[in-house]
């Protein structure tokens, strides 16, 4: 039994002492106990409720939890709308989850509160070239597997790649703002270069 614990079974529990036990277990990366003890914090102290609520947020994204990072986020949004650290956190907890357009949605939140968030426009950037790699690359895999394309659908994929090509005018002001920040930055100068590369082509 730990230290905390030992207070908590002599009935010695606070906010203080179960927000304590959340930091300590959650640096060693033992997440689950760390919102065990700030949910302890949200059903028996209101008054600290909105700062275990912010601690969740983070505890449930490092635990890979994204589904309740998303939940605690909107918790906490509810009391403090423009906590960008917050909005940040719910924009990744989305992208994890593959849930594109609420990232976004999420991101363009966050910007408009914070125009010069490094990391929200850096990662607005990414999500959007990423997925339009995907659907480039999508396209250009299914006329490589043809057996036998012609003239016609060669005319057709050249299109379309050019017609997707255009949604990286979406990601690149967003990844020229993030390597205008941080020139060292070779995710973002990767992307960047490929956007501009294929809307070349």
């Amino acid at each position: 039994m730990t230290f905390f614990e030992k207070l908590e079974a002599q009935d010695m529990g606070s906010a203080d002492l179960f927000l304590s036990m959340s930091d300590s277990y959650a640096g060693l990366n033992q997440f689950d106990k760390s919102s065990d003890a700030l949910l302890k914090v949200v059903a028996s102290y209101p008054e600290e409720k909105n700062t275990a609520y912010r601690k969740l947020v983070t505890v449930s994204f490092n635990g890979r939890d994204f589904a309740n990072a998303v939940k605690y986020a909107d918790e906490t949004l509810e009391v403090a709308p423009g906590d960008t650290h917050v909005l940040f956190i719910k924009m990744m907890a989305f992208a994890q989850q593959s849930k594109i357009n609420e990232a976004l949605a999420t991101g363009e939140q966050l910007l408009a509160i914070d125009p010069d968030h490094q990391r929200a426009t850096e990662q607005m950037g990414l999500i959007l070239s990423k997925v339009t790699d995907a659907e480039y690359d999508r396209e250009k895999r299914r006329y490589e597997a043809m057996s036998n394309p012609t003239r016609v659908d060669y005319s057709n994929t050249t299109k379309k790649l050019a017609a997707i090509s255009t949604k990286y005018n979406k990601a690149i002001p967003y990844l020229e703002k993030a390597l205008a920040i941080n020139p060292n930055n070779t995710a973002v100068k990767n992307a960047l270069e490929n956007a501009q590369r294929r809307l070349r082509e």
